[in-house]
């Protein structure tokens, strides 16, 4: 598999919000699904991609506090900082 025939693309969730300019593939509110259908070249197999899914399945990180901590920790040593909001809790009324 060539790295050519990848395209990384970077979605945040929640309340997260960009300090800085954002490239095209990176979302904050949507339009995920609109930038993935605009590359119309068949590049996998469906067994690749059923192959190419397990194998990030299986590698995942799980989600949880201590993951998050360690991922945002990871992101101010690389670019200092506060690199995103951190997500705000509303009040009950």
């Amino acid at each position: 598999m060539s790295p050519d025939t990848l395209h990384s693309i970077v979605a945040f969730v929640g309340s997260a919000e960009p300090k800085t300019e954002m490239p095209p593939n990176v979302f904050f509110d949507g339009g995920m699904t609109a930038y993935i259908q605009s590359f119309r070249q068949v590049v996998f197999t469906m067994q690749q991609v059923e192959e190419l899914f397990i194998e990030l399945y299986v590698k995942a990180i799980p989600s949880t506090r201590g993951s998050r901590k360690r991922h945002l920790e990871g992101l101010r040593r690389r670019f200092g900082g506060n690199p995103i909001s951190p997500p705000t809790r509303k009040s009950r009324s």
